[in-house]
């Protein structure tokens, strides 16, 4: 079983490749190889299919990198448009992946410990 930080880190490098992002689409193949949008690299890493509904390592990537931008819980049309946004650069989107590993790295440090401490693992 795949966990959800090594579906993030999996989706982080296949869009880091050269070529390997795009835009309006989950995932475009080319003569330049083959490249993805943060949600169609998260659905190649975590092997989701939409015949398996229940893929936690895929809906918990997906709640991560929701969640990665400051201030912001963005909807999936959200993640769409953060994506497709003509401004966007590929760096922007590395770092909302990046961004998105470390608080799930955070959460799954606070979350090791025998006792749950809110405010250990969150700032509150």
């Amino acid at each position: 079983m795949t966990s959800v930080i090594e579906v993030l880190e999996g989706a982080r490098d296949l869009i880091a490749r050269p070529n390997g992002w795009c835009r309006h689409a989950f995932i475009v193949e080319s003569e330049a190889g083959v490249a993805y949008c943060p949600v169609g690299a998260i659905r190649e890493t975590s092997n989701f299919t939409q015949w398996e509904p229940k893929n936690d390592a895929y809906y918990g990537a997906m709640r991560y990198l929701r969640r990665a931008i400051p201030g912001q819980r963005m909807s999936i049309q959200q993640i769409f448009s953060y994506n497709d946004d003509p401004a966007r650069i590929k760096d922007e989107i590395i770092a909302w992946f990046d961004a998105a590993i470390e608080v799930a790295k955070k959460e799954q440090e606070c979350h090791a410990g025998q006792q749950f401490s809110l405010s250990a693992c969150y700032d509150v």
